[in-house]
């Protein structure tokens, strides 16, 4: 299911070849999200392609239509995190605010495209509702690693140490590319599972300092997530967060992460 967004989405193909399974319902991302909802009860396994920047529109069916009845349905957010070139209208830094406490929703955000199929697989034999992030662009195929994926964990990507960086997405590989080039004795986690947490890897964490880094708004986010945690269960984590404070931003991806505080070549070199 689509709302007018099939050709934007890299869907084209589907659609040409496939043409009995992709309903284009319009500019109407309510509709699309209240057909899946419908389609779910009713026995199928519907698969909403949106953006993340106008998911907000169909929060009400979010919330009241599929979350409270905890229908299986798949959501691929596209365009999430901070893009170029649609101006401060599309960015999709806002769709973990009001996600995130959506108590049977499942959120994640792959940084290749094994971990990509690895999730949309556990998507699909999920009963609960699904969310899949991904950024707007080409993303770089990386080789295969061949590394094992346990549902709802997080993935070590570089051994705990005394200062661990935790985020998601593409970003995971600009930062192991970073830390290997500073040779520095800096832990990676991949949160490729932004809700659930890992609580046992949080608890791993215990002692140590951990810099949570992502492209969304501070509320909301995994790193208030984290952060309501450690204070609850009083764990003794030093925790650092860079992420979006709630204003409104346009331009190129570089310039953005320069204004906004989150070049990764940066971080690192500040360690």
């Amino acid at each position: 299911l689509s709302p007018a967004m099939i050709y934007g989405s890299g869907l084209d193909e589907i659609a040409e070849k496939r043409s009995d399974i992709i309903i284009d319902v319009g500019i109407n991302e309510e509709m699309a999200c209240l057909m899946a909802a419908t389609m779910s009860r009713n026995g199928l396994l519907p698969i909403v392609s949106i953006y993340s920047s106008f998911l907000q529109r169909a929060y009400d069916i979010l919330n009241h239509d599929i979350n409270r009845s905890n229908n299986h349905v798949v959501f691929l957010v596209d365009r999430s995190g901070i893009i170029s070139g649609d101006g401060s209208t599309h960015q999709g830094i806002y769709d973990l605010s009001f996600t995130t406490h959506l108590s049977n929703f499942i959120i994640t955000m792959p940084r290749n495209q094994e971990q990509l199929s690895f999730l949309l697989d556990l998507a699909i034999k999920a009963s609960n509702p699904f969310i899949i992030r991904y950024p707007k662009g080409n993303i770089k195929l990386l080789p295969t690693d061949n590394r094992i994926l346990v549902p709802y964990k997080w993935e070590e990507v570089l051994p705990i140490s005394d200062i661990n960086i935790l985020s998601y997405g593409p970003d995971i590989n600009e930062f192991l590319e970073e830390i290997e080039k500073a040779k520095k004795p800096i832990g990676l986690i991949n949160c490729l599972f932004i809700k659930p947490l890992d609580y046992d890897m949080i608890n791993k964490l215990n002692g140590k300092t951990i810099i949570v880094y992502e492209e969304v708004v501070e509320n909301g986010s995994l790193g208030s997530l984290i952060s309501d945690y450690i204070l609850t269960n009083n764990l003794s984590i030093k925790y650092i967060h860079y992420s979006i404070k709630n204003i409104f931003n346009e331009g190129k991806i570089d310039e953005l992460k320069d204004v906004l505080g989150l070049n990764i070549s940066k971080i690192i070199q500040d360690i």
